[in-house]
């Protein structure tokens, strides 16, 4: 069994030269070079890494947390950094490569995984979870929990559903606002919850 995070990066700018230009940039510009062609896979995945931490530093959901936390200026500096490296290595290679680049950056997964057992967890199929959690949560709301959101942090179901990689997806639309625990506010459609 594994788990995966899969990123799919969309890069909405088109490549903005053709082939002759860049062939004429590469003459122009002496100091750029060809890099070989497992360098060029390492820059489209750390151009999207960028991206992805992009995405979750910028979060508006995360900026709380990371400020409680004392972590979000370094986290942005960080961020800002890594996207400066990347720029000036880009000024350097040829931009013949950088067109081929952009096309196959244009659409992009990435997949972060686990496979092997480690000790104290358990490796479950995501669909296995999936169902899982929805019927969880779809106990929590019948029950009429009527626990405050302190009282939440305690209760074993809560701290599990935290725990929980599949969650985020389910609490996009949480109404996080009111005294209540979360999970008993959130709505599972009825065939949603089926094994």
């Amino acid at each position: 069994m594994s788990t995966e995070i899969i990123l799919k990066t969309k890069v909405e700018r088109p490549c903005d030269l053709t082939k002759r230009e860049a062939e004429q940039k590469d003459r122009e510009q002496p100091w750029r070079k060809r890099v070989s062609s497992g360098a060029m896979d390492h820059f489209l995945t750390l151009n999207s890494l960028i991206y992805w931490i992009k995405d979750i530093i910028d979060d508006p959901r995360m900026k709380p947390l990371y400020r409680e936390m004392g972590v979000y200026r370094d986290a942005r500096s960080g961020k800002a950094l890594l996207f400066r490296a990347v720029e000036k290595a880009y000024k350097q290679i040829s931009a013949v490569q950088l067109r081929v680049m952009d096309a196959n950056w244009k659409e992009r997964y990435m997949t972060l995984s686990t496979t092997r057992h480690v000790e104290g967890f358990m490796n479950v199929d995501s669909d296995a979870l999936d169902v899982l959690i929805r019927q969880t949560i779809k106990q929590c709301r019948e029950s009429f929990c009527m626990a405050g959101r302190k009282d939440a942090e305690q209760c074993p179901v809560y701290r599990a559903l935290s725990n929980c990689p599949n969650m985020g997806r389910y609490m996009e639309d949480a109404d996080t606002s009111l005294d209540v625990c979360p999970y008993a506010l959130l709505d599972v459609k009825e065939g949603d919850a089926e094994i």
